[in-house]
């Protein structure tokens, strides 16, 4: 199977999801992801040695995937921004904005090395300023409740999910 791999760099907890692009699938445009996943590395780490982690991780899922006879032939990873709100400032002034943007570029160069095609997704392009509850009522309302709780979905799984849809120009509400 030909896979997609959405990729939400989350500051604590990148989430992931895989979608099944190989069109063998009957109702492709309608379906889900066909996994999910969340990593959360140890609190102790420092950010950079996060980054590292989370890197193992998602290459431990992608030879997974390999092992299982599927091949991961493109990423979309959100790509931070910049947002002039109080949070934005906050965040900006923190560093935290730069630690993703970090991230993600950690993420995308493990990507490519995967021989996978790498598409950035800017936050305001997929999703502008919705909150996660906000990312998760829609999905839910997409995919159906049953759906989003038996595959586990939570915290930045959400957003991995969501640009998922967004990939499959599925996603309409910013």
């Amino acid at each position: 199977m030909k896979l997609r791999v959405t990729i939400d760099t989350g500051a604590l907890s990148p989430g992931w999801a895989f979608w099944d692009v190989s069109g063998t699938r009957v109702a492709e445009s309608l379906a889900g992801p066909v996994a999910v996943g969340l990593f959360q590395p140890p609190k102790i780490l420092e950010w950079y040695e996060k980054t590292r982690e989370v890197n193992a991780a998602l290459a431990a899922q992608f030879l997974s995937q390999e092992k299982a006879g599927n091949r991961i032939v493109e990423a979309w990873i959100e790509y931070p921004q910049y947002f002039d709100s109080e949070g934005g400032q906050i965040a900006a002034k923190e560093g935290n904005l730069v630690k993703l943007a970090v991230s993600a570029g950690k993420i995308s160069e493990l990507c490519e090395r995967f021989s996978m095609k790498v598409v950035l997704v800017p936050v305001n392009t997929w999703k502008g300023q919705l909150d996660k509850d906000q990312v998760a009522y829609h999905i839910r309302k997409r995919l159906g409740a049953e759906l989003c709780t038996r595959m586990n979905f939570r915290k930045d799984i959400w957003d991995a999910v969501g640009i998922g849809l967004f990939a499959k120009n599925q996603w309409i509400f910013k």
